[in-house]
């Protein structure tokens, strides 16, 4: 091998072996982030809706009411058992239900919540299908007339201390056999408002004066007791309830009187009462036994100038 042929070698033998010698800069993957826990999946929210059931002053479910909020489309019907489930969204509202044949109820609620929201049940007031002028009482049989009663009356002429008047006073009793109602809430629709609920004290449905006051009849027994009841309206008549009436003489007479002598101030629709806890809406209505026999006395006309 000639000293050319030698020295090629050396230099191949060099560059191979630097070749050989220089290696790729390793490359390692980036480390991985480090894992996150998965939250454990949130129960389902609880679906906002307002629920209950419409019933009617007779204690029975009304089928098909509708239920609804104002200015939304929320709405919703009762079924056959008078419940509903009223979807909304939580915040001020108002809301209403309607039934026909009823007086529609309207009531405000607050909700701030998705929640299920138990509404518990409303009642809807039935208008009764019998004539305007009539009054009526709810029995467990439904509506049933409530006819009125002659009473006694006595005026009483005060001579010159209701002589601009012309000073008359009428004072009304009741002796006679009444119908008897049994149960806890006494229901009444008249035609108007002016019929007012009185307890009979001592037999005096009222003492009357022409006009003016039960106080200002001087000189006789001093008239029924006003019994307090809470009233409204409906299409045409008004409604009285009673809750919780102690046993007694009641009547429903028509107030202010006009006239001593007018005819719709001598009659009242008057009967018995007795509490009864089982009778939860309508009262049980009893006629009374009437005797055999001359109708009770009437009391005429009297001159008392002295009371």
């Amino acid at each position: 091998m000639n000293a050319g042929t030698l020295f090629i070698t050396r230099i191949a033998v060099l560059a191979l072996s630097a070749l050989s010698c220089k290696r790729a800069p390793t490359t390692s993957p980036p480390p991985a982030p480090p894992a996150i826990p998965t939250p454990p999946a949130a129960p389902d929210a609880p679906e906002p809706v307002i629920f209950g059931k419409v019933i009617d002053n007779f204690g029975r479910v009304i089928a098909g009411a509708t239920v609804s909020i104002r200015d939304t489309l929320f709405r919703a019907t009762t079924d056959a058992e008078g419940d509903f489930s009223l979807a909304f969204a939580p915040g001020s509202f108002h809301l209403s239900v309607a039934a026909p044949g009823c007086v529609a109820k309207d009531r405000d609620l607050q909700v701030t919540q998705a929640v299920r929201y138990p509404l518990g049940p409303t009642m809807l007031v039935r208008v009764p299908n019998a004539p305007p002028e009539d009054v009526v009482v709810a029995t467990e049989e439904g509506y049933r007339p409530f006819p009125s009663v002659e009473l006694d009356r006595r005026v009483v002429n005060f001579g010159s201390v209701y002589a601009a008047f012309p000073g008359r006073c009428a004072v009304f009793t009741l002796d006679r056999p009444l119908r008897t109602l049994r149960g806890m809430t006494l229901f009444v629709v008249a035609p108007d408002t002016h019929y007012r609920l009185v307890r009979v004290v001592n037999q005096h449905v009222t003492t009357d004066p022409y006009p003016g006051s039960v106080g200002e009849c001087p000189g006789v027994p001093q008239g029924s007791q006003g019994v307090e009841t809470r009233s409204g309206t409906m299409p045409s008549r008004t409604f009285s309830v009673a809750r919780e009436l102690a046993a007694g003489t009641y009547c429903l007479i028509r107030s202010p009187r006009v006239h001593p002598e007018a005819s719709e101030s001598n009659r009242a629709h008057c009967f018995e009462w007795q509490a009864d806890p089982t009778r939860q809406f309508g009262a049980t209505m009893t006629e009374p036994e009437l005797e055999t026999g001359a109708p009770p006395e009437q009391l005429g006309d009297m001159s008392d100038h002295g009371a």
